[in-house]
């Protein structure tokens, strides 16, 4: 297995062991006919033939500082939120995985990710996309998608140092993982695929 696999791997099983079943949206608890569920609507209106039905009581989205985000209005201000905030965070952490500063760049991780960076063989996951990275002469570009908590980036690849629009033009998507933490954004980790 080469090492670049070896370290997409490592960035895949990385994010994988932090997604939860319960996805990041909000939860109602509704209850209908006298039977309590849970789902990511709001519960449907009480009518007066249908009595039984409960006010909905919002519980907290999983990590998420026990903030609730019900409304589009409350998800598309999160988006800017995270666009305003995660933007400079992204761009800053790839730029040190681009110049080869993998200390710096786990320095800068969440506090549960900067500790799993810490471990030798995840680190040399990260210096073969670090130089991976170099050697393509990646530059991170403009958003191409964004979640509730992560950031799709295509980055251009310019191994000779500029952009010859004349050939076809080589892309690497990015995409930033983020968590919330009381209102705040840490990035937890990044994945490099090509396109």
């Amino acid at each position: 297995m080469t090492r670049l696999v070896r370290a997409r791997l490592w960035l895949v099983v990385g994010l994988l062991s932090f997604v939860s079943p319960p996805t990041l949206a909000a939860l109602f608890k509704c209850v209908v006919n006298g039977k309590t569920t849970y789902q990511q609507s709001a519960c449907a209106a009480v009518s007066d033939t249908d009595s039984s039905a409960a006010p909905m009581k919002t519980l907290p989205a999983p990590n998420q500082g026990g903030t609730t985000t019900t409304t589009a209005e409350g998800v598309g201000k999160r988006k800017v939120k995270l666009v305003d905030e995660g933007t400079p965070v992204a761009k800053a952490a790839f730029g040190m995985l681009v110049d080869g500063k993998i200390d710096a760049y786990v320095a800068n991780l969440c506090p549960r990710e900067r500790k799993n960076g810490s471990n030798p063989s995840i680190k040399e996951s990260l210096r073969d996309t670090s130089l991976d990275l170099a050697k393509r002469k990646a530059v991170l570009g403009r958003i191409i998608d964004s979640g509730l908590s992560d950031l799709s980036f295509v980055a251009l690849e310019k191994p000779d140092g500029h952009l010859d629009i004349s050939k076809p033009i080589k892309t690497i998507k990015v995409v930033a993982h983020f968590e919330w933490d009381l209102g705040k954004i840490c990035l937890r980790t990044m994945t490099v695929t090509n396109n």
